[in-house]
């Protein structure tokens, strides 16, 4: 049993069979009193770590002053003086930037350890945190796929499928990565987890739908399915009122159909909402698993 096992089974004996207790379960977003010394340690052991190089390095990634008059000029007092006046989101944001930093390091070291060293890191330095983050019961956990960071947290299952169509090395599933990673992380960038998702399913439909074409594009794997939609299935899921053939269809229709390609006729651009770019990896994740496991394939003739 694991630790997040652990945490979710659990409950203080006051509110455990209550109508307390459900909201105990409930994630919580920031820095809540609970977590915030757990945190503001870890944060410390890093700036021990790290020195003053370290403080610059924050200083111009975050793009802010550590140094202040009264305080010592050392890693672990201006940054626990940043911590101290600094508010949940920029403590979230400290937190995830040390995380990659961390992650740059080992990668920038040549050592013949170099596995080694990162087997270590994440376990002495990335799990710790992440034990940290799931027993307070935070939204954040952290991840290593693709980059070392904080990502929002999502219900088991899903995280299950996500790791599924993520796990092969292969274009697609580093792109579905790249897409998930995007649109959950502690900074998200949707207009690129939309993108990213676009680019997966193109890598891992146009081989099996439009193989010779050199330009081909989503909507060219669209146009295909769409001309041949009685030939394919997923599964062999087949019903009278609702083909699977037409499910997969309509799957790739509206992803590619609602992503912002172009500019407005007035010269404004729509950026990507939250709930567009989650529905959009959602998908993304979805048809990858699909394609690359074989569901979604044509009929035998």
């Amino acid at each position: 049993m694991t630790a997040e096992d652990d945490a979710a089974e659990w409950q203080p004996l006051h509110i455990r069979d209550t109508p307390e207790a459900a909201k105990y379960e409930v994630l919580v977003d920031g820095v809540p009193d609970w977590l915030e010394r757990s945190l503001w340690r870890w944060v410390m052991d890093r700036a021990a770590q790290g020195s003053m190089p370290l403080v610059y390095k924050v200083e111009r990634r975050l793009r802010v002053q550590l140094h202040v008059p009264g305080v010592e000029v050392n890693a672990q007092p201006l940054l626990r003086h940043y911590w101290e006046q600094s508010t949940d989101k920029e403590r979230l944001t400290l937190i995830d930037f040390l995380l990659r930093d961390l992650q740059d390091q080992y990668e920038a070291a040549e050592s013949p350890r170099h596995h080694e060293v990162a087997v270590e890191l994440i376990g002495h330095v990335v799990f710790p945190l992440k034990e940290m983050l799931t027993d307070g019961g935070s939204l954040w956990m952290t991840s290593i796929e693709p980059h070392w960071g904080l990502v929002r947290r999502v219900n088991e299952t899903t995280q299950a499928h996500v790791d599924l169509a993520s796990s092969a090395n292969t274009d697609a599933a580093r792109k579905v990565a790249a897409a998930w990673n995007a649109c959950y992380r502690h900074d998200p960038n949707y207009d690129l987890a939309y993108r990213d998702a676009v680019l997966a399913v193109e890598a891992v439909t146009i081989p099996v739908t439009v193989p010779k074409s050199s330009r081909a594009t989503l909507g060219a794997v669209v146009s295909h399915v769409a001309n041949t939609v009685e030939e394919w299935t997923v599964a062999g899921l087949e019903a009278t009122e609702q083909p699977s053939g037409k499910t997969l269809l309509a799957m790739l229709r509206t992803l590619w159909h609602n992503q912002q390609r172009h500019a407005n006729p007035d010269g404004t651009i729509v950026n990507v909402s939250q709930t567009e770019a989650e529905a959009a990896v959602g998908l993304a994740v979805t048809l990858v698993h699909w394609f690359s496991s074989g569901l979604a394939h044509r009929r035998e003739s």
